[in-house]
């Protein structure tokens, strides 16, 4: 397994680091029915995220945690980590949570926890039905392994 969950209580060490922020209104002209936060293999980085907050037409999210042989596949340095509609194996992941939606405020995805993901592991988030657009933000910071 390549992404390791954390309690909040245990991640004291990140009250002094600077957090970045992702917060993005994606439409898509293309259905999607998840979309994968991937630390790609190729990354030589360390991805801490803090949190996730999504927004969307859907009633349930559910949140997985796996491994998998992904590359970069953006050229916008801030959504380098983002794959829409993935195709993911039963036996990559392991299910973490299933999350009700509020449809009028973001859901927080990890009130409890944080997410360490090293190269090739990834955090994904599936719908129960097709969607053209979501709302999210990610809290997360990037470690470059030495």
């Amino acid at each position: 397994m390549k992404g390791f969950i954390l309690d909040k209580n245990d991640e004291d060490y990140l009250k002094s680091y600077e957090l970045k922020e992702m917060d993005k209104e994606i439409n898509s002209k293309y259905e999607f029915d998840n979309i994968t936060i991937a630390n790609p293999k190729n990354s030589n980085s360390i991805y801490i995220i803090k949190n996730i907050f999504v927004k969307s037409e859907n009633k349930n999210f559910y949140l997985r945690i796996g491994s998998g042989n992904r590359e970069f596949s953006f050229e916008e340095k801030n959504m380098k980590f983002l794959f829409f509609n993935d195709v993911i194996e039963e036996k990559e992941y392991i299910h973490l949570a299933s999350i009700n939606n509020n449809e009028k405020k973001r859901v927080e995805m990890l009130p409890n926890k944080c997410i360490i993901l090293l190269p090739k592991g990834f955090l994904n988030i599936k719908v129960d039905k097709p969607i053209n657009n979501i709302n999210i933000k990610i809290l997360w910071k990037e470690e470059k392994i030495e």
